[in-house]
């Protein structure tokens, strides 16, 4: 996976870079603050991708990560038919073979996720569950205290 990062005319003490994760040749320590948005579910080995991250990562540095909530409101009666199957391709008709950039190789519950990034030497500062749609719209946040709501973006410090 490349990291695309483009850079804005008025950052000026900030340095982005474009570079494969996973052969970089960056220095141990060299960033403060990694995004890392809809990119955990395409990995194969996500343990390898974090590690990758944490090496990266400053002492103090921050991760936002960003993923897909396998128990959104849509996905949850596909699951419960045994139709939803892991890896699933996003686009089959036009993406069949772009693998894995089109396939999501697995997606998280709230306590899988947690349970990932813990293991991997990351601390959760801040959970945040993100709604669309329905169950945004129309309040179904809480709906029996049902785990709907579509995206995870975690906030980790290094351990």
């Amino acid at each position: 996976m490349i990291a695309k990062i483009i850079k804005h005319k008025n950052l000026k003490k900030i340095n982005f870079v474009e570079k494969n994760i996973f052969s970089n040749g960056l220095s141990d320590n060299s960033f403060d603050m990694i995004l890392n948005f809809d990119v955990i579910e395409h990995i194969e080995e996500p343990e390898k991708l974090l590690k990758e991250i944490h090496r990266l990562l400053t002492k103090d540095g921050i991760l936002i990560l960003s993923t897909p909530n396998k128990y959104r409101l849509l996905a949850v009666p596909l699951l419960i038919l045994g139709l939803r199957k892991f890896p699933y391709c996003l686009d089959p008709v036009n993406h069949k073979n772009d693998y894995p950039d089109y396939w999501h190789i697995r997606e998280y519950s709230t306590k899988e996720l947690i349970n990932l990034v813990t293991t991997n030497d990351f601390k959760v500062i801040k959970h945040q569950k993100v709604f669309y749609g329905l169950t945004g719209r129309l309040g179904l946040r809480n709906f029996f205290g049902l785990p709907l709501f579509h995206n995870h973006i975690l906030v980790l410090k290094k351990v």
